[in-house]
């Protein structure tokens, strides 16, 4: 959001009833919009609003003195909600553009959009531009085609070159896919936005609270966590006649009041079943439990990490990505792990779940 001014209070005519606040609070609850407030002019009596307009949906206040840094400081934006590794890759694309007398603006931008606990990563010599990267790689490429003309003048010597020269084939062969690797990584969950979601033409529920340190005062009915385990869970929480139905269920970890919400794992169910709690239906297995009470008990800048819930049900035709149908809970759940990295990764094992640790606001959402 790029602007000069502070807008109206809502109690004013001008407002029309409408309450930023407000509007950017559920924005940030029910979609994780992130807003980037991006000030022009510097005018102190407006820099109050972009600064809390960006804190309260955990994005970045900016500044704007040239126009000509507009379209650099989009693509920081989107690269930086793409992902960490993203934003750094433009970031050392920008500075060996510039060089070494790198404007102002742009190196105090990417000091705000940079998250506190990482550094700024420059360029090294040498490798200033992917375009010399790029002309490395294709140097490096043609070193397995030369072992062919070897063999070829050692025929005439004696038959045990040949049949050396023919093994050497296939060990050049299987250095060639390595590269695609790296091309079909799964994105991370946390990273990727609503409207990219594969899932985002379901109809999704607004996140609700499922769990917290301490009991919100919100009006539901907060109960204890089974057992020794420390914090309390939302039991008014899916307990309508529709849980019986078949959906997927995605939970995230949310860092403090209005800040972005990180998605890390989600559950498909046929059902759940009657007389069973959500919580030990959806979030069964000792390590993710253990997951949640380490998550629980921290907390970011003086706030309680709350974890957040929500629901689509699934339809009967299936659901159609790609020009394929992916029918019932099991299809779905297929599709998720193929095409996403989710930071809680449960298994029929306990031995075996494993986490993929990842750190937002100074507060680990994973370990």
């Amino acid at each position: 959001m790029i602007g000069d001014a502070a807008p109206h209070p809502p109690n004013s005519e001008a407002s029309r009833g409408y309450d930023w606040r407000m509007e950017v609070g559920q924005l940030n609850r029910e979609m994780g919009v992130s807003v980037y407030g991006v000030q022009c002019l510097k005018e102190d009596k407006a820099t109050p609003f972009w600064a809390e307009l960006a804190e309260r949906t955990a994005g970045r206040h900016l500044q704007l003195d040239q126009v000509g840094s507009v379209v650099d400081m989009i693509m920081a934006i989107v690269y930086r909600e793409h992902g960490a590794g993203f934003f750094d890759a433009y970031e050392q694309e920008v500075r060996a553009r510039e060089g070494n007398g790198m404007r102002h603006e742009l190196e105090d931008m990417f000091h705000r959009l940079r998250d506190e606990d990482r550094p700024a990563k420059r360029p090294a010599q040498g490798d200033a531009s992917p375009a010399k990267r790029a002309c490395k790689a294709a140097k490096a490429e043609p070193k397995p085609k030369r072992a062919k003309p070897k063999a070829k003048r050692a025929e005439p010597k004696a038959k045990r070159t040949e049949a050396k020269a023919k093994r050497t084939e296939p060990k050049a062969k299987r250095t060639e896919p390595k590269p695609k690797v790296l091309k079909n990584k799964k994105p991370t969950r946390e990273s990727v936005q609503q409207s990219h979601f594969v899932l985002n033409t379901l109809r999704w529920s607004p996140w609700r609270k499922a769990m917290s340190l301490v009991a919100p005062d919100d009006g539901a009915q907060w109960m204890p966590r089974r057992g020794a385990e420390p914090g309390f869970r939302n039991a008014s929480l899916f307990t309508d006649s529709k849980r019986s139905k078949p959906a997927v269920y995605e939970f995230a970890v949310q860092t403090g009041a209005h800040r972005k919400l990180h998605v890390v794992f989600f559950r498909c169910s046929r059902a759940i079943p009657t007389g069973c709690r959500w919580d030990r239906h959806l979030l069964r297995g000792a390590g993710i439990q253990a997951m949640i009470s380490k998550v629980l008990k921290q907390r970011a800048a003086g706030n309680h990490v709350i974890l957040m819930a929500r629901r689509a049900f699934l339809p009967e035709s299936g659901v159609e990505v790609a020009g394929k149908q992916h029918m019932g809970s099991r299809g779905v759940a297929a599709l998720l792990k193929t095409r996403y990295d989710y930071a809680w990764r449960p298994c029929s094992d306990r031995r075996q779940e494993i986490t993929r640790p990842v750190q937002r606001n100074q507060c680990f959402i994973s370990q």
